[in-house]
């Protein structure tokens, strides 16, 4: 249908879940990173040529860095070279993880780098990311949080420093041809273990506050 009616698709979200066991001795690990490739075989043959993968995938704890993932990870990449596609790496929640992935695949031809806004926000608020990985750019995920909780509100409805970002960014040859959002409507975007009350306190601080036709606030959940 996207070609049919001229549409491009520029990049995909390879499937994140159980992404945690990489890092782990065992079957799963392995069926994770079968899982990952079979995916980069399917969107190659589609004609798709840049998929996102994270390191890691919610807040469960993947333990130190070690050669289970590292070599799934390699794998991973390796068949993405095979097949003319772009693993595109996330940033999100162990910073660290990515960082000793990065160190062992640079210089790989099929690793890129997948700047999320809100992660960093959140996760890395520290770190230059695109001062580190900007000549590898190849997605961007643009999106707004309170830098508490994963919200993908849209820029400049949670308390990024766009200005920061902005400038970052145009120091890529990348985003200053084209950026990609990842913003989200959806009971999956959850300030969780707060009551309606707490959730409205928070989102007083922040400017999505002051149109408050853009949220609501329902059984603990904020949809935004």
């Amino acid at each position: 249908l996207c070609k049919k009616y001229g549409f491009e698709i520029d990049n995909i979200h390879l499937t994140g879940a159980k992404t945690t066991e990489i890092w782990f001795e065992g079957e799963l690990g392995d069926k994770v990173c079968a899982r990952y490739c079979r995916e980069i075989k399917m969107a190659a043959a589609a004609g798709i040529k840049k998929g996102i993968a994270h390191i890691t995938w919610g807040h469960k704890d993947p333990g130190a860095v070690n050669e289970y993932g590292i070599s799934r990870l390699t794998k991973m990449a390796d068949c993405a070279l095979e097949n003319g596609f772009l693993l595109c790496l996330e940033n999100s929640v162990y910073i660290e993880h990515l960082f000793a992935t990065m160190e062992k695949l640079k210089g790989h031809p099929a690793v890129r780098f997948t700047y999320d806004s809100g992660h960093r926000n959140e996760f890395a608020h520290e770190h230059d990311l695109l001062g580190r990985f900007g000549d590898i750019l190849a997605v961007t995920h643009i999106d707004d949080n309170d830098a508490e909780f994963d919200l993908h509100l849209m820029p400049f409805d949670g308390n990024v420093d766009w200005e920061l970002d902005a400038r970052r960014l145009a120091k890529t040859e990348f985003a200053r041809k084209r950026i990609c959002a990842e913003t989200s409507f959806g009971g999956a975007k959850k300030i969780k273990d707060l009551t309606d009350e707490e959730i409205l306190a928070r989102i007083a601080t922040l400017p999505i506050s002051a149109e408050p036709e853009l949220y609501r606030v329902e059984d603990s959940t904020m949809y935004a």
